[in-house]
C-alpha cells in the first residue's frame, strides 16, 4: 500500500526537529492551526474528486513546486504513480524550465503545487506560461481560486502538510475513478525485502 502517513509523519518531524535547532519562521499558533487545516482537507474531497475528473484519461503527469513544497511534488508524483497508475514526475519549477518544459505542449498535464512565500511568485509565473501555450494546469495551493485548495494562513514550511494530503487525496480520487484498488496496487507490497 502506498506509504502515506510515512511521508506526512516526517514533514512534522522534520518541522519539528529545525524548530529544536534554531529560529524558524513558524511558531505554536501554526502547530495549532495544523490539526484544523489537514482536517479541511480530509473533509472536503470534492476537489480531488473534480481534479481528478478533468484529469480524465490521462496516463501522464507532470508535478511542480519551488521550495519547500518541492518535496511535495515529489510525493505527488510518487503517489499517483503508485495508486493510480499514471506515470507522473516530479520536479522542480526552476528545473524544469532548463529542458523538459519541452514536453509540456498542451497534451501533458500539469499539477503545481505552491503556498504563500517566496518561492510562490516564481510557480504562478510558470503556471501562466505554461497555461499560456496550451497545457492544462491544475493547482494545489493556499488560494480561493486553487483546483485543489488548503487553509490559508500557515508558514510555507508547514503548509506542506496540508499541501501533501491534498495530493494524496488526489491520488486516491484518481485511482477510485480508473477503478483501481489504491491499498493495494500491482506490484507494491506493505514490506519490500532488501538484500
Amino acid at each position: 500500500m502506498p506509504a502515506t502517513k510515512t511521508l506526512t509523519a516526517q514533514l512534522a518531524a522534520f518541522a519539528l526537529i529545525a524548530e529544536a535547532l534554531g529560529e524558524v519562521p513558524y511558531g505554536d499558533a501554526d502547530w495549532t492551526a495544523m490539526p484544523d487545516a489537514v482536517a479541511a482537507v480530509l473533509d472536503d474531497p470534492s476537489p480531488a474528486d473534480a481534479a481528478a475528473a478533468a484529469l480524465g484519461d490521462a496516463d501522464e503527469l507532470v508535478c511542480l513546486a519551488r521550495g519547500y513544497l518541492n518535496c511535495v511534488a515529489l510525493e505527488a508524483a510518487l503517489k499517483l504513480r503508485e495508486a493510480a497508475g499514471v506515470r507522473a514526475e516530479g520536479w522542480s519549477a526552476a528545473d524544469f524550465r532548463h529542458g523538459p518544459m519541452t514536453v509540456a505542449r498542451g497534451d501533458l498535464p500539469v499539477l503545481a503545487l505552491s503556498a504563500s512565500g517566496p518561492a510562490a511568485a516564481d510557480v504562478d509565473e510558470l503556471v501562466e506560461q505554461l497555461s499560456a501555450g496550451g497545457t492544462p494546469v491544475l493547482r494545489i495551493a493556499d488560494r480561493a481560486d486553487a483546483d485543489l485548495p488548503y487553509a490559508t494562513g500557515l508558514a510555507e514550511p508547514l503548509a506542506a502538510l496540508p499541501a501533501v494530503v491534498r495530493a494524496q487525496q488526489l491520488a486516491l480520487s484518481l485511482a477510485l475513478r480508473r477503478g483501481l484498488d489504491p491499498d493495494a496496487p500491482p506490484g507494491l507490497n506493505k514490506v519490500t525485502a532488501t538484500r
